[in-house]
């Protein structure tokens, strides 16, 4: 595929990480602050000694360099060439004209990041796909290298399953998604951190709660006007798990920050949520459970967790059904009521 990356000059670090990015997967890539990859040199803020100033010279004639036209006729050539057109945010005028040029010319675009605080562009929405981070998006490339089908900020509605480890998520709602044939995006890997921690009292896991943020978000991305539930959701993460690893000291102060902010971003770009179903059972059935197939730390750390889901409990400000998993023998009764729970609220919303 070939792509046109646009951004500001300011970004032009992030640029070439992305456009390293894309090459590796395979991709010819535009980046216009590479000379060596352009006919002309780029008119980089460093090439302009003079400014602009309307009580000295006309702007027609300040623009009338022949350095300029060729810079930004390449420019248009490529866009006309390209497959799809990248916009990396923050970005300034000559970027934007870029992108607006490519969504002109029925080009596929794609907006990373977004603009500083305060400023916002509704034009934005023509774009195909949004990511809020590089980080997203390479998470995204990395399931879909050839970016044959581009992923979007899903608008279905999803219905997300929360509670304590060991209260029945995975089974139950595997259950109900199968009854109603609704989709169903499972929770990353709940263990893989004891791959990593098992034999280090203080092992740093920042990487692997990063990558489970962002394997749900690309996930997500997928749901585009499909009714989803989700097995767990980004308030989880945020105001249970990130918090007991940092309590225990496998997240630092700064990590922990850095995690919940890239959370909040990736919530925002997800489709909405449309309800919750938290399911609970008690404190000695949960212990059993999870007692011979839990990680260490989830077993240690269950009162804690047990305590901070009755906080986030509080915190839910959608329509949630709450489900006591405690009694086996009550399985078919949870599944049929959480069923035409999750029914109605679809229902609801279509």
């Amino acid at each position: 595929m070939r792509i046109y990356i646009s951004s500001s000059w300011k970004n032009r670090a992030t640029v070439r990480q992305l456009a390293d990015l894309l090459v590796k997967n395979g991709h010819a890539v535009f980046d216009f602050t590479n000379d060596a990859a352009r006919r002309s040199p780029g008119i980089s803020p460093e090439s302009v000694t003079d400014r602009f100033d309307p009580s000295c010279i006309d702007y027609r004639t300040y623009l009338d360099r022949p350095e300029w036209m060729a810079a930004v006729t390449e420019n248009r050539i490529e866009i006309a060439e390209c497959d799809l057109l990248i916009l990396l945010l923050p970005a300034g005028t000559d970027a934007s004209c870029d992108w607006a040029l490519a969504v002109g010319l029925g080009k596929r675009t794609a907006i990373i990041g977004h603009p500083p605080s305060g400023e916002y562009s509704p034009s934005h929405l023509w774009m195909d796909s949004y990511f809020p981070t590089l980080d997203a998006f390479a998470t995204a490339l990395h399931a879909n290298p050839r970016m044959d089908k581009m992923v979007t900020s899903g608008d279905g509605d999803v219905i997300a399953f929360s509670g304590p480890t060991g209260a029945g998520k995975s089974t139950l709602s595997r259950h109900v998604a199968r009854i109603g044939r609704w989709k169903i995006i499972p929770e990353p890997d709940p263990f893989a951190f004891d791959s990593t921690a098992k034999h280090a009292e203080q092992s740093d896991c920042s990487e692997i709660q990063r990558s489970f943020l962002l394997t749900r978000f690309v996930h997500l991305a997928h749901v585009n006007r499909i009714n989803t539930i989700a097995d767990r959701w980004f308030t989880d993460d945020r105001e249970v798990f990130l918090r007991l690893h940092l309590e225990s000291g496998h997240l630092t102060r700064s990590s922990y920050q850095k995690l919940e902010i890239l959370s909040q971003e990736l919530e925002k770009s997800s489709p909405r949520l449309r309800a919750v179903v938290f399911l609970n059972a008690t404190r000695k059935t949960l212990f059993t459970r999870i007692s011979n197939r839990a990680p260490m730390f989830i077993i240690q750390s269950l009162d804690r967790q047990i305590e901070l889901y009755r906080t986030f409990r509080k915190r839910i400000a959608v329509p949630c059904l709450d489900i006591d998993t405690s009694d086996a023998s009550e399985t078919t009764i949870n599944i049929d009521i959480v069923t035409a729970f999750v029914s109605n609220q679809f229902d609801r919303s279509s």
